[in-house]
């Protein structure tokens, strides 16, 4: 925890890291967590406070493991989704995405890469 807080001092950007612990959740054996957090002066931002937290794993789309973030009491009832989507509706939409249900029309964050992880 003090590495990935050093890290947050020094930051500059949106990260996922992944994470043996979700607060406030039970995480089952063998499921992957990843903690999104920013690296910036940005804390206070909607689209930072959407994507921010604690993401778990939900299953399987596209041939990638996806991920739906924690709900914790203070924060805002939103769901949100780290996804991958393949090029099966072209190349431009291949990739890891941030979403409020899988293949939705809202989506809040994308970035190309064919990862097996995000």
């Amino acid at each position: 925890q003090q590495q990935q807080w050093q890290q947050h001092q020094q930051g500059s950007q949106v990260r996922a890291a992944a994470s043996s612990q979700v607060q406030g959740t039970s995480v089952k054996p063998g499921q992957e967590t990843y903690m999104v957090f920013s690296r910036t002066q940005d804390a206070d931002e909607v689209i930072t406070k959407t994507l921010a937290g604690d993401y778990v794993e939900q299953g399987m789309n596209h041939g990638r493991k996806y991920y739906k973030k924690t709900l914790l009491p203070t924060s805002d009832p939103v769901d949100v989704y780290l996804y991958y989507w393949d090029a099966r509706d072209g190349a431009p939409f291949e990739g890891w995405w941030f979403g409020n249900k899988l293949g939705g029309t809202q989506v809040w964050s994308h970035v190309v890469s064919k990862g097996m992880v995000p």
